[in-house]
């Protein structure tokens, strides 16, 4: 996650990052999921209006899945789900 953040964050354009070699699961690289949208929102006495800042479409994923477990790396964060629940390991940097 730090390596890879080094590269998002724009310090440097590359870096090389060692994953192992799976057991019983695989890695897979998908370019064209995912997506970021942020808004703001700003309260008045009356109503909310909300503005969108950016929406970026696709950021990609690198993923392993291995059993019923699943890791995915997307944005900046990484994402372990496991059957119908999932938790944020590490958050992303923004």
């Amino acid at each position: 996650d730090a390596k890879a953040s080094l590269v998002a964050l724009g310090s440097t354009d590359r870096q090389i990052i060692g994953l192992g070699t799976p057991t019983q699961g695989r890695y897979e690289v998908h370019p064209d999921r995912g997506w970021i949208t942020l808004t703001r929102y700003n309260e008045t006495d009356d109503e909310t209006k909300s503005t969108r800042i950016l929406n970026r479409s696709p950021l990609g994923v690198v993923e392993y899945t291995g059993g019923q477990t699943q890791i995915a790396y997307q944005g900046g964060g990484v994402w372990r789900a496991n059957g119908d629940n999932s938790i944020l390991v590490s958050p992303p940097e923004f």
